[in-house]
């Protein structure tokens, strides 16, 4: 995407089922003045694995803790990315006008496009 560049790097977990077993990846970083939306995108790597490899699975419990049934129908492939984004554009814009109301700093919360 652009604005943000990619970082290879390697971690060793200290807890979950890779604990203690050296695990390869990449850091995103944004450049100056990049958006970036950290939930469309790894929405979109969940189906993306879970379409082009099997190993890949969703762990049972994951969609009691997503609590979504529309995010969970479009990493199943249920939904189009149109859909996707037209969805989470609506729910931010509610969350925003609610949590206006109880702001403490005079930053005020946005969506990132």
């Amino acid at each position: 995407a652009d604005g943000v560049m990619m970082r290879p790097c390697s971690f060793t977990p200290s807890a979950g089922r890779y604990v203690g077993k050296r695990c390869f990846g990449y850091q995103l970083m944004l450049e100056p003045g990049g958006e970036y939306h950290s939930l469309l995108h790894t929405l979109c790597l969940m189906r993306f694995f879970k379409e082009f490899y099997p190993e890949f699975r969703i762990e049972s419990g994951f969609k009691a803790k997503l609590a979504d049934p529309v995010l969970m129908d479009f990493i199943l492939g249920q939904r189009s990315e149109d859909d996707l984004r037209e969805y989470v554009k609506l729910s931010e814009q509610k969350w925003i006008r609610k949590a206006k109301k109880f702001l403490l700093y005079d930053d005020q919360p946005f969506r990132v496009k």
